[in-house]
């Protein structure tokens, strides 16, 4: 050791576990407390991983051995380049006109339906993803036609992947989560047919542990999560490993380790604001005004709250601006503030059914529901109870999540009703499945 912490070839041995070397059992207390070695450990593994990554050897192996596909490749990258530049001219003509009829003038346009385009428009897509989660499903079908008609395998892989991986993130807001985790796996299949996939892969990764997150099945997110932000770092792509980070820090808060999920946010927080990300900042405040409720610092969470909301409606993303009056509002009901909490959270629902995002209407509600019953306001209960219900049965929503509320809204008309019984609604549609029943919880 040198200075107190191990040197390379000690992690090295380490790593292999070998006793010969060194005392593992001591090293194994020293790097479980000792940041830098843990970091140093990570680096050696990282290098490993790439090193021994088959697929980046195979596709360098062939670049060696096939000097003009060298070339070819440059050629292909210039001409890629061009492609989208052009691809960016089209989508400004395209935003001329109504998005209906984009198919029809492509359709007459068909030298533009490159790869440059697809990106292009699922990029034009990510614009309505937090507002109009059914518009991006629209701009990505059309995405997906274009994609359909490529011609060279490995673009055709790209295309689709990439257009799977949106597929799943506007699924997921919309609270589809089935069909979401059957995108990402879509994704992964199409981005595993590239020369190397490794990179590429990590976002199929990340976009399923996000369907999970929501799903609330954190378990099986968090493994994922940590592998695409080792990965990134492998590739040295250090803002995609420090966005992943925060779906990291959000399933460990979940999970209840709250303090630690904060100290990430505010480590994240210093990298974006140094890296000037308006975007960043604003979702890392909500998160740390999230972290400030369930921390029971009402300063700190108005303070991050307001932070937020201002960016985001800075950045033009109202509904993000609605997340954090809902996080507000959740806030002042926790702290019996219940008149106060009503306001944030009635404009909340609100503004999310304007949106088409029945889901999470319908848990903003729930929160209303709970202020009813701690209020013993039995009325007010059981007729917002009966329009959630009737909601989510006009609304064509999940028919497992219509049930949960039908059995709600009777709960209450029967004066049976109780807080862990909201609960128990509210864990059910956040995490159920669709082949899930609803079970209410045991008298």
């Amino acid at each position: 050791m040198i200075d107190g912490h191990y040197e390379d070839y000690e992690l090295l041995a380490y790593r292999d576990r070998d006793a010969d070397m060194l005392d593992v059992p001591s090293a194994d207390a020293h790097i479980s407390m000792c940041e830098e070695c843990t970091e140093r450990l990570r680096a050696i593994r990282r290098f490993e991983a790439l090193l021994s990554d088959k697929n980046v050897h195979d596709y360098a192996r062939r670049l060696r051995s096939a000097p003009p596909a060298m070339d070819a490749f440059v050629v292909a990258t210039d001409d890629r380049l061009r492609a989208d530049v052009d691809a960016e001219r089209t989508l400004a003509r395209l935003g001329s006109v109504a998005i209906d009829a984009w198919p029809e003038w492509l359709a007459f346009h068909p030298s533009r339906q490159t790869p440059g385009l697809v990106l292009a428009l699922l990029g034009e897509s990510r614009r309505h993803l937090n507002d109009r989660p059914e518009t991006t499903l629209r701009v990505i079908a059309i995405a997906e036609e274009i994609a359909n008609a490529q011609t060279d395998v490995f673009d055709l892989a790209e295309c689709r992947g990439n257009v799977e991986l949106q597929r799943a993130n506007a699924l997921r807001h919309l609270g589809r989560y089935d069909e979401a985790l059957a995108a990402a796996d879509a994704a992964y299949r199409f981005l595993a047919h590239l020369p190397a996939p490794t990179y590429d892969l990590a976002f199929a990764s990340w976009a399923r542990a996000n369907v999970l997150f929501s799903m609330t099945r954190y378990a099986e997110a968090l493994p994922l999560i940590r592998d695409a932000t080792e990965t990134f770092l492998i590739f040295g792509d250090l803002e995609h490993a420090n966005r992943a980070r925060v779906v990291e820090a959000s399933l460990l808060c979940e999970q209840g380790d709250v303090e630690r999920s904060e100290q990430v946010y505010r480590a994240l927080l210093t990298f974006f604001e140094n890296a000037g990300d308006t975007e960043m900042i604003a979702r890392l405040s909500a998160n740390l005004a999230d972290c400030a409720v369930r921390l029971d610092h009402a300063s700190d969470a108005r303070l991050f709250a307001a932070q937020a909301t201002q960016l985001f409606a800075t950045l033009g993303r109202p509904s993000e601006a609605t997340r954090v009056r809902w996080s507000l509002g959740n806030l002042l009901m926790r702290h019996g503030a219940f008149e106060d909490a009503l306001g944030e959270l009635e404009a909340a629902a609100e503004d999310f059914q304007q949106r088409g995002m029945i889901a999470t209407m319908g848990e903003v509600l729930l929160d209303i529901v709970e202020i009813y019953l701690r209020r013993t306001e039995w009325v007010e209960a059981e007729a917002l109870a009966r329009t959630l219900a009737g909601v989510f049965r006009s609304a064509h929503a999940p028919l497992h999540h219509a049930q949960a509320y039908a059995y709600l809204r009777d709960a209450l008309a029967n004066r049976s009703a109780t807080v862990d019984l909201v609960a128990s609604v509210r864990a059910f549609v956040t995490g159920s499945s669709e082949t899930d029943a609803f079970a209410p919880p045991l008298q």
